[in-house]
């Protein structure tokens, strides 16, 4: 791996997207070869096979440092351009970055790197925050923003390998190409949300519901995947939070209403420094539900039977879907919550590679081939690049969206036909989430 890591990145660096998206289609395809190797292991991981792993993982993040992350995307400008926004004193949801009320922060060489200069930014308050970090540790330094990402990643990867009880398992966050690639050298923010998605299941199999209701508004506001998952969390806790004895319904709802209010209220103190923007807040994410098409089949195929009201066919489709999700008890907590992303996701009129950074957590806790195959097949889609960069012109290929869909399709039907998604007594070894069983309501 660490060999075609290398290779990878000679073709980065010298801006050949066939190249680059070659080798990260070999490296997918070792990362299936270990998956198939180690899926079955249960017992923990030795000493030495986690410093060969580790270090594995660890050597591949640091070989992208140095690389220029728009070989296959510039999103890691336009954070920085927030960051230094705000740390000017203004609200980044005001403006754009060509407006010409920021003329004098607009004197600076990185400015032509920003995607979209006509847009006021997009991304949720807690991004915000963040960017703002961002911003003032790095600067305009990308290998400075490398060092933070690779502290995230490492402590996503450290409370999944805690939470497998220290398998092999844990590796296959820390090994995935798609996480390596989008994290280290893409620089997407969804690692933080990531990370604070995690953090969520942690407290949770803890039993600590306000630190875990405080993650997941957080991992919210930085981006708003995880927010499918909030039907799937509220039916978990209304099945499992009272199994003592005494609880009435007023009782009940009173402390369902009180988490509900606790969540409410993490999500306005983060927003507060924002909310003067009023609408325009959200203005650019509506903008971006409403028009933007990537890698969507299933968006496509909605936007063609319902072309004026697609918007709110995919809302309904979306919620229904995740109440229905959120209702099947035979599935597992984090079975539950990776449907609703993968839901969400599909639903989404973009599917970009880096979104499916979400669902690799979960690889950790149980074997779905209909995901692995959509994480494994993506990198394809970066094939666009070629022609864009060559002549200016977005223009996607349909092949390339049926090799990357079928095969999804195709393994996800068996999932399904086999049980995989379906909860087992014995559950394989693999840890799936807190199940029911005493719960206090109170604890935080």
């Amino acid at each position: 791996m660490v060999l075609v890591f290398f290779l990878f990145r000679l073709h980065v660096s010298a801006g050949r997207i066939s190249g680059v998206v070659v080798f990260y289609l070999v490296l997918a395809g070792i990362y299936l070869l270990f998956f198939l190797l180690i899926r079955k292991r249960q017992a923990k991981t030795s000493v030495l096979l986690f410093s060969i792993l580790f270090g594995t993982g660890l050597i591949c993040r640091l070989m992208l440092f140095g690389l220029s992350p728009e070989v296959l995307s510039d999103d890691v400008y336009r954070y920085l351009w927030d960051g230094k926004v705000q740390n000017a004193g203004i609200n980044p949801y005001l403006y754009a970055p060509d407006d010409p009320l920021l003329a004098p922060l607009q004197n600076d060489s990185n400015f032509k790197l920003i995607n979209h200069p006509e847009l006021p930014t997009s991304y949720p308050p807690l991004a915000q925050h963040f960017f703002r970090l961002l911003y003032s540790v790095a600067g305009w330094n990308v290998d400075g923003v490398r060092l933070v990402y690779l502290a995230l990643d490492l402590f996503c990867f450290i409370l999944i390998f805690q939470m497998t009880g220290r398998r092999i398992t844990g590796f296959l966050y820390w090994l995935s190409p798609l996480v390596v690639i989008e994290t280290a050298l893409g620089l997407h923010i969804d690692i933080l949300g990531a990370a604070l998605m995690v953090c969520t299941l942690w407290f949770l199999t803890k039993r600590r519901i306000y630190p875990a209701l405080a993650c997941f508004a957080a991992s919210v506001l930085t981006k708003y995947i995880f927010l499918a998952a909030a039907p799937v969390l509220l039916a978990w806790y209304a099945a499992t939070g009272f199994s003592e004895k005494g609880f009435s319904t007023f009782r009940k709802t009173a402390d369902i209403g009180l988490k509900i209010a606790v969540f409410a209220a993490v999500i306005v103190c983060i927003s507060l420094p924002f909310l003067k923007a009023g609408r325009l807040l959200f203005q650019q994410l509506v903008f971006y539900i409403e028009y933007w098409e990537f890698n969507a089949p299933f968006y496509s195929l909605l936007r063609h039977i319902f072309p004026h009201s697609h918007v709110y066919i995919r809302g309904v489709l979306l919620a229904a879907g995740t109440v229905t999700i959120a209702c099947i008890k035979k599935l597992t907590l984090y079975d539950r919550i990776r449907l609703s992303i993968l839901l969400l996701l599909l639903l989404n009129g973009v599917l970009y590679p880096w979104y499916l950074l979400w669902l690799v957590p979960f690889f950790a806790f149980g074997d779905r081939w209909g995901e692995l195959a959509l994480v494994s097949i993506i990198p394809i889609s970066y094939a666009v690049l070629i022609g864009y960069k060559a002549s200016g012109v977005w223009m996607e290929n349909r092949l390339i969206t049926a090799v990357q869909y079928i095969p999804f399709l195709l393994f996800f039907i068996i999932d399904i036909w086999k049980g995989h998604y379906v909860q087992r007594e014995k559950n394989r070894g693999n840890y799936s989430g807190p199940q029911r069983g005493r719960f206090t309501t109170g604890g935080s």
